[in-house]
C-alpha cells in the first residue's frame, strides 16, 4: 500500500526529496504513535496495578471489618441470649414472688380468722368469768338455747307419749311418782321406758330392789352415762337398758350412778366454752 502511494506521488510530480522527506515524516510519525501509544499503555498498566493494590488493600480491610462485624454480632448474639436468660429468670422470680405474695395473703388472712376467733374465744371467756357471779343456775343462760333439730315433730307424733318428773326440791316425790307411773302404764299393757337421770340413783335403787338385780350391772356400763358416752342412738340406749319384767311387765329401765355427775359436769363445761349449742345439751 505503501508503494502505491509512492508511485502515485512519483507519477503526480513529486520529487524525490519530497518523497524521503514524506517517508521521514511517517517514520517519525509512527515512531512518536508507538512511543505515546507504548507510554499511554506502561501508565495504564501502572494505574491498574495501583487500583489493584488499593483493592486489595481494601479487600483485606473489608475482610478485617468482616470479621469484626462477625464477632460483634456474635457478641450481640450472646448478649441477647444472656438478656434473654436473665429476663426468664427474671419473670421466674416474678412469679415465685407472685405466688408466695399470695401464700403470704391467704395466711394473713388465715391469722386474722383466728384472731378474730380468739379474739371471740376471749370475749366469750370474759362473759363466762363475769357469769360466774351469777347464781349457779343462771350459768345455764350463758347460751341462747334453742330446741333440738326434730323437736316440733316429735312433739306433733300423737303416737308418742313422753312424760317427765322433774322438780327442783328434793323429797317431794318424783321418785316415786315415776316409779307407780310407770308401772300403772306398764299394767295397762303399754310398752315404757324408764329412765332415772338423777345420778343419785333413787330410783336405780328402788327398781333394781323390786326387780331382785344386783347393784353391778350399773357398774359393769348398763347406765344412762354410757349412752351419753357413746352417742345417744336408738340401738345404743336398747343395749344399755335392763328388764325389769319381774318388777314391772313391758318396761325397761336404764339405770344410773355416780358416774353421770362427771359426765354431766364434762358437759356443762363443754356447753360453758362452746361458741355454739345446738338444742339442749
Amino acid at each position: 500500500m505503501v508503494d502505491s502511494l509512492i508511485q502515485w506521488l512519483r507519477i503526480q510530480g513529486v520529487t524525490e526529496e519530497a518523497l524521503l522527506l514524506i517517508i521521514v515524516l511517517s517514520i517519525a510519525l509512527s515512531i512518536t504513535f508507538a512511543l505515546v501509544s507504548w507510554r499511554t499503555k506502561t501508565r495504564l498498566a501502572r494505574q491498574l496495578e495501583e487500583r489493584s493494590q488499593d483493592l486489595a488493600l481494601k479487600s483485606k480491610e473489608l475482610c478485617v471489618k468482616a470479621k469484626e462485624a462477625d464477632q460483634a454480632a456474635s457478641a450481640a448474639r450472646a448478649a441477647e441470649a444472656k438478656a434473654k436468660d436473665k429476663q426468664e429468670m427474671i419473670e421466674t422470680m416474678q412469679r415465685t414472688v407472685a405466688m408466695q405474695s399470695a401464700q403470704l395473703a391467704e395466711q394473713s388472712n388465715e391469722l386474722n380468722a383466728k384472731d378474730r376467733t380468739v379474739q371471740d374465744r376471749e370475749a366469750h371467756i370474759d362473759a363466762l368469768r363475769a357469769s360466774l357471779e351469777r347464781p349457779s343456775e343462771g350459768l345455764w343462760s350463758v347460751h341462747s338455747s334453742t330446741p333440738p333439730s326434730g323437736y316440733a315433730e316429735a312433739l306433733s307424733d300423737r303416737n308418742r307419749f313422753i312424760l317427765a318428773i322433774a322438780n327442783q326440791k328434793g323429797g317431794v316425790g318424783k321418785t316415786t311418782t315415776a316409779a307407780n307411773v310407770a308401772a300403772s302404764y306398764a299394767n295397762a299393757g303399754k310398752r315404757v321406758l324408764l329412765i332415772d337421770f338423777d345420778y343419785q340413783g333413787s330410783l336405780t335403787r328402788m327398781i333394781l330392789n323390786a326387780a331382785g338385780i344386783e347393784q353391778h350391772v350399773v357398774q359393769d356400763g348398763a347406765n344412762g352415762a354410757r349412752l351419753i358416752e357413746r352417742q345417744s342412738t336408738f340401738d345404743a340406749l336398747l343395749d344399755l337398758c335392763i328388764p325389769i319384767d319381774n318388777a314391772i311387765p313391758n318396761c325397761r329401765f336404764l339405770a344410773t350412778n355416780y358416774e353421770l355427775a362427771k359426765v354431766e359436769n364434762d358437759l356443762f363445761v363443754k356447753y360453758l366454752f362452746s361458741d355454739e349449742v345446738d338444742g339442749d345439751t
